[in-house]
């Protein structure tokens, strides 16, 4: 009943993420602003279109530096602020597999950062904190952000149903590339890239960090590559510490060094895998021991995703040159009468 009442969440939830999205899309946008510095976006998020509270940003580069109380604060319920990049990813280092039913991406391994990318961007650099979300409802759309030393985005504690979609995260240190607050409710971070974020000194989570009590977070088809925490700190990837659901998305070497969770660090239990997710060569370095999936710090257990080590851009191996065996020629032994044991739920408490 429990497993059913979760999936039953997970479904609601997602129909309600598409119901945002197609809301969000219908919204009327006629033309992109430009701007050439960070007190031109300020104003620009200070004074969204009236038709909706949409701010569309033509392609732009601009530097904020500072500390972490420097983050501008997003107080306008129900904004929409995207970037009008006309065509498009989050980022180059993963590429569109159309052929496959859903759409994965893969990795195409280039040396190159997300910010090699092509189409034009708009991409927000510098040291300080970014944004500081502190409103209902706020969807940000196609925004890349590198280098800040303080976490690029804090969702606050008062914010709620907050949606980063098509952004990407590269080189920020922090609680958390995106650290999320305790009391913040309802966050979905869908088809982001977070790519060699590291979490500060005694923190964990390089690319997003959740406190703890009602910080819940959803992330769907993401990717987080190369992200770290530093020496014994939990979570090289993600560091839950709340009600937390992540499926379809993508891990590959995310580490910690004498610590727990490379790619997930579960700190309560309640973080569902839920379903379809890819995870390679997540390792503590200096354990060299692996956890392709959630560690949930309960248990002490790593739950590996069903495709761990399956990535879809590593190359076959070659095929076998041994025959099959026979087939055998006895009949299968009985159905067992018990239940397998060891093995966790899906979208249940780990």
């Amino acid at each position: 009943m429990k497993a059913a009442s979760s999936h039953i969440r997970l479904g609601a939830a997602a129909a309600l993420l598409l119901i945002s999205c197609s809301t969000a899309n219908a919204m009327k946008v006629t033309s992109c602003r430009t701007i050439s510095s960070w007190e031109e976006f300020t104003e620009a998020l200070d004074t969204p279109d009236e038709s909706g509270n949409v701010v569309n940003f033509c392609p732009f580069d601009i530097t904020h530096n500072g500390d972490e109380d420097d983050g501008y604060d997003v107080t306008t319920d129900y904004l929409r602020v995207s970037c009008d990049k006309k065509t498009g990813t989050a980022g180059d280092a993963v590429e569109q597999v159309t052929a496959n039913a859903w759409g994965r991406r893969k990795m195409a391994f280039s040396n190159e950062p997300i910010s090699g990318e092509d189409p034009p961007k708009c991409i927000i650099r510098g040291t300080a904190r970014h944004l500081n979300v502190n409103s209902k409802a706020m969807t940000m759309i196609g925004f890349d952000m590198y280098g800040s030393a303080n976490s690029a985005i804090r969702i606050e504690a008062g914010a709620s149903m907050t949606t980063l979609t098509e952004m990407a995260f590269v080189e920020n240190e922090g609680s958390g590339a995106l650290s999320i607050a305790s009391g913040a409710t309802k966050t979905t971070v869908l088809h982001c890239e977070f790519t060699s974020n590291e979490a500060a000194e005694g923190g964990g989570g390089g690319a997003i960090q959740t406190d703890v009590d009602g910080a819940d977070l959803m992330v769907y088809r993401s990717y987080f590559h190369t992200n770290s925490a530093p020496e014994s700190s939990k979570g090289g990837a993600i560091f839950a510490n709340t009600a937390f659901t992540v499926s379809r998305s993508e891990f590959l070497a995310n580490t910690v060094a004498d610590a727990n969770g490379p790619a997930i660090y579960d700190a309560d239990g309640t973080a569902c895998d839920g379903g379809e997710n890819i995870a390679c060569l997540n390792t503590d370095l200096v354990t060299n021991e692996d956890c392709d999936g959630i560690y949930s710090d309960p248990t002490a257990i790593c739950y590996a995703f069903d495709s761990a080590c399956e990535f879809p851009s590593v190359t076959p191996t070659v095929s076998p040159t041994a025959k099959p065996t026979a087939s055998p020629s006895f009949s299968p032994l009985a159905k067992p009468s018990a239940a397998p044991s060891g093995g966790a739920e899906r979208c249940l408490p780990l």
